[in-house]
């Protein structure tokens, strides 16, 4: 059984593999020119200098400004950048369900802020994969009870994914010396590794493949290794014996966060920003080259010199001294080959403002425009991010859900005993609330402004115009689309309570006024009548 086992799982390898090559080629690319510290096809040592052939650098600054805005305005580790609720709501009619939803999201944030599980370094890596390759890894690896977060390179994932378009198989080839490889698997190592120990060759490199898979013939009551939802199992490639297995074990779910940019369908691989201009690239980096190569013939130029007269080697250098015999009019002059740098550095800016388009570089800046308001400044660069929702969608899919469901599940037998009643069993949602995400929401308060603006003439002459409008409901709406802490917000009964106590206090006011005017009324009367009286007497 574990020979047929591995032999199923090195020939789906190789079938993955085969699939893989038709990106290869592209990626490479990308890591020439984009990228440069990663490595594909190249026979380059990692850590390896591969700046040498970057003549122009817009490319990868676009890469690293696109990384830091998705650093920054989506997954910021300063700022609370999700929330929890429920599909129905309860949360808006129950303080305590609100309460315990705050309480677990903060729980959430303080988990993946916690520098030993390295989540925001992992995120950082990823981020730059994802903008250049178009698929990013990340292995959550369970760590005694934490999950410890680490980036792994593309160039070593084979993906697969399910019906649905949802990426549930990974092989992953690493590369262990022999220390490692008996640190991560002790006594299980095969015997070319335990050679290399026994024989002084600790930082001999050895080959190992991790299989992550949907069993499918697992038994549901049981939940040991070997019955939990997802096989994994690792492979030792030796270079003196058939693939062989080390160590099979399981997973409660998928353990790889694998988010693409875009993805054509069809297609299991993502596409990305550098994709989409990369003949524009590799063309600014030869015209780079070409006018470096035209600006320094200008400024040092070939020279044509006669070839008799001078009477020593010709001197170039600052302050050299050329003797040529008197009145043969032999001169040194540059050589003029009608070179035009300028030329090619307009051509050269046309192509850079289209690589910075397809990175969103537009969204750093926003033209200052005369008689807007600040609120029209802040709306038209949130129709500019707009231009991130459909990536932003794919994203929240694939990475943040899955890793948010992730660490609640961690956290879930500690929360079983404080979960409120209201919400005990419900499905839980996540809602983003990052200033990416806000920004998608933002445009919902921008039509309602309108809306109101667009009414206000009517209520010039009608001011009941405006009971078509649910405040209430306006109200807690505002609360969603600019991330108001829930705790802010009183519930609905809440509201009702106070609004009625504040009537009850108001009619007590009234009664009391009447009453204190009729008691005003009536001592005047009383003084009246008396001075009526006073008068008959006389």
């Amino acid at each position: 059984m574990p020979e047929s086992l591995a032999l199923s799982l090195t020939n789906r390898l190789k079938s993955m593999k085969s699939d893989r090559q038709v990106w290869e080629t592209h990626w490479q690319d990308i890591a020439d020119f984009v990228l440069p510290d990663r490595q594909f096809l190249s026979s380059n040592d990692r850590g390896s200098q591969n700046r040498n052939n970057i003549f122009d650098s817009t490319a990868p600054v676009a890469n690293e400004r696109l990384t830091n805005l998705l650093n920054g305005m989506l997954t910021n580790a300063s700022l609370q950048w999700f929330s929890l609720g429920t599909f129905e709501g309860i949360e808006d009619e129950d303080r305590d369900a609100r309460a315990w939803l705050d309480a677990v999201r903060h729980r959430i944030l303080r988990y993946l802020n916690q520098p030993q599980y390295r989540f925001y370094v992992a995120l950082g890596e990823l981020y730059q994969d994802l903008i250049g390759f178009g698929t990013g890894v990340i292995f959550i690896k369970q760590k005694g009870e934490a999950c410890l977060f680490q980036s792994v390179p593309l160039a070593d994932c084979y993906i697969d994914e399910n019906d649905e378009g949802t990426v549930d198989t990974l092989f992953r080839e690493i590369k262990y010396t022999a220390r490692q490889a008996v640190s991560a698997f002790g006594d299980d190592v095969p015997e070319e590794v335990s050679d290399a120990m026994d024989e002084n060759r600790p930082q001999q490199k050895f080959t190992f493949v991790q299989c992550v898979y949907p069993r499918e013939d697992r038994n549901p009551d049981r939940m040991d290794a070997s019955n939990k939802p997802w096989a994994s199992v690792v492979l030792f490639d030796g270079r003196t014996s058939d693939p062989t297995i080390i160590r099979q074990s399981g997973f409660d779910m998928f353990p790889f966060l694998v988010p693409r940019w875009t993805k054509a369908a069809g297609e299991i691989y993502g596409r990305s920003p550098a994709m989409k201009v990369l003949p524009d690239i590799r063309l600014v980096n030869a015209m780079a080259r070409t006018v470096l190569e035209s600006a320094q013939k200008a400024a040092d130029p070939a020279l044509q010199v006669p070839d008799d007269g001078f009477l020593q080697p010709i001197r170039t250098h600052p302050g050299g001294l050329n003797y040529y015999r008197a009145g043969s009019g032999d001169l040194i002059q540059p050589l003029n080959t009608g070179a035009r740098p300028d030329i090619g550095e307009q051509m050269i800016e046309r192509k850079q403002a289209k690589i910075d388009e397809a990175f969103y570089q537009d969204l750093f800046q926003l033209p200052e425009l005369d008689r807007m308001t600040a609120f029209e400044v802040s709306q038209r660069r949130n129709d500019r991010l707009q231009q991130f929702s459909p990536v932003l969608s794919r994203i929240y899919t694939e990475m943040l859900d899955p890793l948010i469901t992730h660490i609640f599940s961690k956290l879930a037998p500690e929360l079983a005993d404080t979960t409120p009643n209201a919400i005990a069993g419900r499905r839980l949602k996540i809602i983003y609330v990052s200033p990416l995400a806000l920004s998608q929401k933002s445009s919902e308060g921008f039509n309602i402004q309108q809306y109101l603006q667009y009414l206000t003439p009517m209520a010039q002459a009608d001011p009941g115009v405006f009971n078509n409008i649910d405040t209430d409901e306006y109200a807690r709406m505002g609360m969603s689309i600019f991330n108001v802490p829930g705790r802010l917000f009183r519930t609905v009964e809440e509201v009702e309570e106070r609004r009625q106590a504040e009537q009850e206090a108001a009619s007590s006011q009234n009664e009391a006024a009447t009453a204190l005017d009729a008691a005003r009324a009536a001592e005047a009367g009383t003084g009246a009548l008396a001075n009526i009286s006073g008068t008959g007497m006389q």
